[in-house]
């Protein structure tokens, strides 16, 4: 059975790739409410026109004042939570994206992620909101898929400043086809998370 599934973990994963490789670069099109399949050309822009970055209100704690302050809200670095502590300084669904490490390069654990609700971050990760015209889950799953080794502006250690951020360039479809590329590929991983489970 554990083999099985490890199986059907594995094939999921694959299909998924190939369904983000094909639905964003536009190779494949959805249908849209109507049943009519989603027509006319992509757009591309600097990520600094999709979004509003949220850098400024950043605050690192270090760790030996985190051990004073645990509490129930995540405490965010590059790679993901990193501590529990007791105060909030952002309550929205955002955009995180690592700003330093290893993982700029190795990708061991997701470079990219949504976070939503009351948060602190510290300085390692870029805070980003999505603009109106743009979902966030899409524009999440779309720079998840890069690769960051050709933005990486350090040399001991692994970074993305925020210009080199701000001018990643992004590939994208009407916001109607934005959110159903996002519908689908966050459905099939809740089928992976669920096979994982």
């Amino acid at each position: 059975a554990i083999s099985t599934t490890e199986r059907l973990i594995d094939n999921s994963t694959q299909q998924k790739k190939a369904l983000m490789q094909q639905l964003l670069t536009g190779k494949k099109r959805l249908l849209d409410d109507d049943g009519n399949r989603f027509a006319g050309e992509w757009e591309t822009a600097p990520l600094k026109d999709c979004v509003t970055f949220l850098n400024g209100m950043r605050k690192p704690i270090k760790q030996e004042d985190r051990a004073d302050i645990q509490g129930q809200y995540p405490y965010f670095g590059a790679t993901g939570i990193i501590d529990y502590v007791n105060d909030y300084i952002f309550d929205d669904e955002l955009i995180l994206l690592g700003e330093d490490g290893e993982n700029i390069l190795s990708r061991v654990v997701p470079h990219v992620f949504m976070v939503s609700g009351k948060i602190w971050v510290n300085n390692h990760a870029h805070v980003m909101k999505a603009n109106k015209d743009k979902n966030s889950e899409f524009l999440c799953i779309y720079l998840e898929s890069l690769d960051y080794k050709k933005f990486n502006s350090g040399s001991a250690q692994p970074k993305i400043n925020k210009a080199v951020c701000e001018k990643i360039p992004v590939h994208f479809p009407s916001l109607d086809e934005q959110n159903k590329i996002a519908t689908v590929l966050t459905n099939a991983d809740k089928e992976i998370e669920l096979l994982e489970q």
